[in-house]
């Protein structure tokens, strides 16, 4: 827990230095979860297709 709260400390800094928000790491973790998720469904070929 120590280590994420550390890591969004971080993203929050640097959207103060860049002036952008960003998104937090609980939310870009979940997009690319499924996104990875998505790319195994579709690839026959891969070795967890069928779970």
């Amino acid at each position: 827990k120590s280590d994420i709260r550390r890591l969004q400390q971080t993203v929050r800094t640097a959207e103060r230095i860049i002036g952008v928000h960003l998104p937090n790491l609980q939310d870009l973790y979940i997009s690319r979860v499924k996104k990875r998720a998505g790319n195994i469904i579709q690839d026959p070929s891969h070795p967890g297709h069928n779970l």
